[in-house]
């Protein structure tokens, strides 16, 4: 197996994307969203964020300590699940959601589905990538047009990977892995599956200066 299609100095020691780990506490439990061509504010309605909150967001050199994400950091003191981060590169929208918190939300059915989904109807494409300290410690979910196309996580991305074709095929084979001591020779990384959600995007290199110069805003949520 290959080592991951990224630029220089655009993964942490990991293998995550830095600009993923730079955002979020030394153990994340966090989700990143992503959709193309929908609007922030759009997106973090579509997440059931309550948009009177929205304020701009100057991200600070540190995080307050080693539980505190950057965002969180940024916003202090919050009596609130979860702080959102939101932001636009390019094509691509991205909310950084630092607890994990919006993951569903209510489809005009009356019935829950998975943000991925619900962003995919308006933005055409959609990623959710999650980091759980729970475990499994990884997952991806990738929709468009309100359908999942893929959903995996790093207990099952070695299971599934031989029966992948295309576009899916070649982001696992572009992912690659990032060689760790605890895992044995050749072993897949944890963040293999971060790293197959970004190829999929194709963000591999957005760093942790591409965030800030998005001039992001943040908000409560939860």
């Amino acid at each position: 197996m290959t080592a991951p299609e990224f630029p220089a100095g655009a993964l942490d020691s990991g293998g995550c994307p830095a600009w993923i780990s730079d955002l979020g506490a030394e153990d994340p439990h966090q989700t990143v969203h992503l959709v193309r061509d929908l609007r922030p504010l759009d997106a973090l309605e579509v997440l059931g964020a309550k948009l009177k909150h929205v304020r701009p967001c100057t991200l600070p050199a540190e995080r307050a300590d080693e539980h505190t994400s950057l965002p969180r950091t940024a916003f202090g003191e919050a009596d609130c699940s979860s702080v959102l981060l939101a932001g636009r590169i390019g094509d691509w929208t991205f909310v950084f959601d630092d607890a994990g918190m919006a993951t569903e939300v209510w489809d005009a059915a009356g019935g829950l589905e998975s943000a991925a989904v619900a962003l995919s109807r308006g933005g055409g494409a959609a990623l959710s990538l999650a980091h759980d300290s729970a475990g499994p410690s990884c997952g991806l979910e990738f929709a468009e047009h309100g359908a999942q196309v893929l959903w995996t996580n790093s207990d099952d991305l070695d299971a599934i990977a031989p029966d992948l074709e295309g576009r899916l095929k070649d982001a696992v084979d572009a992912a690659g892995i990032v060689e760790q001591d605890y895992l044995d020779p050749g072993e897949r990384d944890p963040d293999a599956v971060i790293r197959t959600g970004c190829v999929l995007a194709g963000i591999t290199s957005w760093t942790s200066a591409d965030i800030r110069a998005a001039d992001p805003v943040m908000l409560p949520f939860g």
